[in-house]
């Protein structure tokens, strides 16, 4: 039996039994008991009234069931609905959206459906509930859609809401986020972060565009080096398409000075040519050195630079040192030029303006410097004579860089002009000691030159003549300048030795102030904490 739906109106069924007494009846719809006692029901014509009837009568003799009654109310197309419920919908294109896009009706008798894009008033070329069920997707952009349900029960048709199809190609917004600062010889990570509709499938990365063979989405450095700075790239993949994410990685690392000069040799006066190559990131702040002298402060280097320095005499002999310094180490070049030079005095006894008395032990040290090594000879000339004496050997010490002359001034022909010359292959030098007595007893024979012996409590003693004397004193202070002498040579090894422990304590000054400035520089806060501030 099959009705309209209207629900002002109903449909009468009616069962009839024989049975002496009466029976009693029953009435069941869809096997649930509908209703008992009345052998007529009247079924509203409702959609929900829809089922199978069937009546049963029971009596003293038992019970008997009537045939089936299959009651079908139709009506008209209600709530079309689209499946799933997004408003928008993401496919590929040329391919269709992950999910399958269904249309949906209550009907009876049963629906046929239309899709109509947008824009279209007519249908597409296809029937059936699901949107993508026998096409794919090649719009450029984004559509909008909807589907008409419709049955031969009036109003015969209805509409659903309004859906939006888009293309993807990809993951949005793909990025690639690093773990700052990246310095050599940390640990340093990168991160691909991208948003995916539906997840993403899979990671890939690569460095100036070689494949690195990681399929992680974050990318470990143990211990970073310079070799790991360039541009990488992150492939993330999804259900619509692969997109790349960019980042240039610049590895920051403490300054390396290289040069192709270990040796040269230059003659005084010249230039030396210092010539270096700064590599570092960031640029360093180079400060040239001649033994503990700053030459000159260079700031923000990198790369190959020159410095021309000035070379004078021996006394720009010795170590230059190149420091670079940046926010992450620092690092340095030494360099021993080796320097030809003629003689140069550095260091002398001082006898201007002193006076010497007869039996006075002169001590005269002299410091020098020459490359090659100079040639030292002495010389005399006595206060009373234009003639000049050769220096006793005995009387002479020489070392390398230093000579000395020691004697005892035993009677006034010892007075007068000695004289040190010092020579090599590039030129030579001398240096005078005017050696002179007391002015009080000048004697008209040399005016610049003045002799007078000490005082003594024998009247003899105080002539000009020092025979009396000197044969009093002489053996003693034979003795007395022997054991100075040896004194002296100690007293050089010392000096000598004292010289390089400064030396070392120079470089080791030089290298804190170097690690307090990079350290000041990475950790402001603890040199504010510790040394409070200003």
């Amino acid at each position: 039996m099959i009705e309209k739906e209207d629900t002002s109106m109903t449909i009468p069924l009616n069962c009839s039994s024989s049975c002496n007494p009466p029976c009693e009846v029953a009435w069941y719809k869809d096997g649930q008991l509908e209703s008992r006692g009345n052998p007529v029901i009247k079924i509203t014509r409702d959609r929900r009234m829809s089922g199978v009837y069937q009546c049963e009568a029971s009596g003293v003799e038992g019970k008997v069931k009537s045939a089936l009654v299959h009651v079908t109310i139709q009506y008209p197309p209600g709530d079309v609905t689209i499946t799933p419920g997004n408003d928008t919908f993401y496919t590929k294109r040329g391919g269709r959206p992950l999910h399958n896009i269904t249309c949906e009706a209550d009907c009876v008798p049963e629906c046929t459906y239309w899709w109509y894009r947008e824009g279209d008033s007519r249908a597409l070329s296809y029937s059936g509930n699901s949107l993508f069920a026998t096409r794919s997707y090649y719009g450029l952009g984004s559509s909008r859609f909807r589907c008409l349900a419709s049955n031969a029960i009036e109003p015969y048709t209805n509409y659903s809401r309004w859906i939006t199809v888009k293309v993807k190609d990809g993951p949005d917004n793909v990025t690639i986020i690093p773990s700052l600062p990246a310095i050599e010889n940390s640990s340093f990570t990168l991160t691909c972060s991208a948003s995916c509709y539906h997840g993403c499938q899979s990671y890939s990365w690569y460095h100036n565009g070689t494949s690195m063979n990681q399929r992680t989405k974050v990318l470990e450095f143990h211990r970073l080096s310079k070799e790991d700075s360039g541009r990488y790239r992150c492939n993330v993949t999804d259900y619509f398409g692969e997109k790349s994410g960019y980042y240039t990685m610049t590895v920051q690392y403490k300054p390396m000075i290289t040069s192709t000069k270990n040796q040269t040799t230059i003659t005084a006066p010249s230039l030396l040519d210092l010539t270096f190559s700064v590599d570092s990131f960031p640029p360093s702040n180079v400060t040239i050195f001649h033994e503990t002298k700053t030459l000159t402060f260079l700031p923000h280097v990198t790369g190959q630079l020159s410095f021309n320095v000035s070379i004078e005499s021996c006394l720009d002999q010795g170590e230059y040192r190149v420091e670079a310094v940046n926010n992450v180490g620092f690092g340095s070049f030494n360099f021993m030029p080796n320097i030809k030079c003629s003689p140069i005095v550095v260091r002398h006894s001082n006898v201007a303006h002193k006076e010497f008395r007869v039996g006075d032990l002169l001590h005269l040290t002299v410091t020098f410097m020459a490359n090659p090594t100079a040639e030292v000879q002495w010389s005399f000339v006595p206060w009373n004579q234009n003639t000049s004496l050769e220096v006793q050997t005995q009387q002479i010490q020489t070392h390398k860089e230093s000579t000395k002359l020691v004697l005892i001034l035993s009677d006034t022909n010892k007075f007068g002009k000695y004289i040190l010359e010092l020579k090599n292959e590039l030129g030579k030098i001398n240096k005078e000691f005017n050696i002179q007595g007391p002015i009080a007893a000048a004697t008209k024979t040399d005016p610049g030159t003045t002799i007078s012996s000490r005082d003594s409590d024998s009247d003899g003693d105080r002539s000009m003549s020092p025979t009396s004397w000197k044969g009093k004193t002489n053996a003693l202070r034979e003795t007395e300048m022997n054991t100075f002498l040896l004194q002296q040579d100690k007293l050089h090894e010392e000096v000598q030795k004292l010289r390089l422990e400064g030396d070392v304590l120079r470089l080791k000054r030089n290298y804190y102030v170097i690690k307090l400035q990079v350290l000041m520089k990475e950790h402001p806060d603890i040199i504010d904490e510790v040394f409070g501030e200003d």
